[in-house]
């Protein structure tokens, strides 16, 4: 299995683990609003992941695709580099999208977004990829299949 294609499930799977856990703490901490040591959690929780699940599978798809075509041209820490920047920027457009509305405050905003970026960031930082090790097996795959003149 292509080495992007495997770092980018991770980093997805990384935010379906720990978006929810982070946005039920910042709701906890800012609007004392469940707890997240509560029997009511606990029941929700998979509940949360699965509809993120849902919602979040096109992200999944997109960041699987942009990872997989960047792998091609440049090394990991660049990469990841790159799709930190990326989610940056979706962010700050998301926020000022939001904003124009005036339908929620900046705090309510933020306990509803910053828990998915965080968690996209934790996944991209801290998840392996070892694009090197990959492109290496595959030259020398290349250089075994090409007949010797």
């Amino acid at each position: 299995m292509d080495p992007a294609q495997l770092y980018s499930f991770k980093v997805w799977l990384t935010m379906l683990i720990f978006a929810p856990l982070l946005q039920t703490s910042a709701g906890q901490i800012f609007f004392h609003q469940g707890d997240i040591l509560s029997f009511e959690f606990i029941k929700s929780y998979p509940v949360s992941v699965g509809v993120l699940l849902v919602l979040s599978a096109p992200l999944g798809a997109l960041l699987t695709f942009s990872i997989t075509r960047l792998s091609r041209q440049t090394e990991a820490l660049l990469l990841k580099q790159r799709v930190t920047i990326a989610i940056g920027v979706t962010t700050l457009l998301v926020f000022g999208g939001a904003i124009i509305p005036k339908a929620y405050t900046l705090l309510e905003l933020s306990v509803m977004i910053l828990p998915y970026t965080l968690s996209l960031l934790l996944g991209v930082w801290l998840c392996n990829l070892d694009l090197e090790q990959y492109n290496n097996e595959e030259e020398e795959e290349l250089e075994e299949s090409t007949p010797n003149q």
